[in-house]
Parts: structure tokens; sequence; C-alpha cells
């Protein structure tokens, strides 16, 4: 909740912090990032299938070049008044390491800026692939 004191969110950040240390071990370190959650969907409308098929393929073209990504699957795509937000799901070999996948989702949602004009945000969600 944006709305909540900086002092409120902590805590619950600590509290969390604390139990996934107590699961795994005090020797791991763990840091908590604190975002204003947005509780509104963004204002705008769905870009035509057209424009969204286009992103898909840029999308799909890149985690191929680069090799790492695989499965670029559900895109959506929304014209806001700030531009455009994307979002997509893709598939990563589940022993990379959350470093390694972070990079290439980094790497792919650049990409994908550099080859589409008017994207503001892009947020790439990488699933493992099945066993």
């Amino acid at each position: 909740d944006a709305q909540m004191s900086h002092g409120a969110a902590h805590d619950i950040a600590s509290e969390l912090e604390s139990a996934i240390s107590d699961e795994i071990g005090a020797e791991v370190e763990i840091e908590t990032h604190i975002e204003p959650l947005e509780s509104e969907e963004l204002a705008g409308e769905d870009l035509a299938t057209e424009a969204t098929a286009e992103i898909k393929r840029v999308l799909v073209a890149g985690a191929a070049k680069d090799g790492v990504l695989e499965d670029v699957h559900f895109v959506r795509a929304r014209r806001t008044a700030s531009g455009t937000v994307v979002n997509y799901h893709c598939r990563v070999d589940a022993a990379l390491t959350v470093h390694a996948v972070h990079e290439a989702v980094d790497r792919l949602d650049r990409h994908l800026r550099a080859h589409v004009p008017g994207i503001v945000r892009v947020v790439g969600h990488a699933d493992p692939l099945p066993a």
C-alpha cells in the first residue's frame, strides 16, 4: 500500500526477512526492497493484436539470439499516457543461477526497447523449464 507509513512497511519487511532467515539459516544475508503497490491498473488500453504480435516477435528473436531464455509467451502490451508497458513470461533452465537469469531477462528487455519505440516499462517473468 503506497499510503502505508515507511515504518510500518519496514516492520513487515523485517518480519519477512526474519522468517526467511529462520528457514534457510542466519549465515545467508537477506535483504528486501520496498516498493509502493500500484493498487489500480495503469490507465490505458491494450495494444492492437498486430502490435502485440510484433512485440512478441521481437522478444522471441531476441531470446533466440541470446540463447538463455526460451518459450516467450503470455505477452501483454498496454498503451498508457507515459508510453507502452509490456509484460511477458518465458522459460529458463532451472539450474541457472538467479543472477544469470536476471541478466538474461535484462538483456531481452533492452533488446525490446532498442527495437520497438515508445516502451517505458518491460516486466519479464522467468519460469523454470519443466523437468
